[in-house]
């Protein structure tokens, strides 16, 4: 079972093809049923909460975050941008436009949805704010 969770993770890391595993890891059709009912079962998000939780409490943070800071992207405006389109980002010191992302794609889930401020967070942190 330890070589399943090698292959998964060597394939996740090189970003490979899953027939082009390397010859001393398990088969393909192995590798990746094992990768497909844990994921289909949530297995994957399981382990991935239980080593988030270790690594936190290794560090001595508590096992849930209770803040996050979230920045935008500036991307440097070229130099025959109209100045009417061109603003200052003074944090990065660069004259920039605000990247509004993709027009058609729809905003990207977290990656780890856990790590963002919840309702209760914000209200704690609200609450503490005005000194409840």
């Amino acid at each position: 079972m330890r070589e399943i969770v090698n292959a998964i993770l060597y394939q996740g890391r090189t970003g490979c093809q899953w027939a082009c595993l390397p010859h001393d890891l398990p088969q393909k059709s192995a590798t990746y049923y094992y990768f497909a009912a844990w994921r289909d079962d949530g297995t994957d998000q399981v382990i991935h909460e239980l080593l988030r939780c270790q690594v936190r409490e290794r560090a001595r943070r508590s096992e849930d975050p209770i803040l996050v800071v979230l920045d935008t992207q500036s991307v440097h405006a070229a130099a025959g941008v109209p100045a009417s389109t061109t603003g200052h980002d003074p944090a990065k010191r660069v004259p920039s436009r605000a990247d509004p992302g993709p027009a058609t794609s729809p905003p990207t889930p977290p990656r780890c949805p856990t790590d963002l401020l919840s309702t209760w967070g914000r209200r704690r942190i609200r609450a503490a704010s005005r000194g409840a």
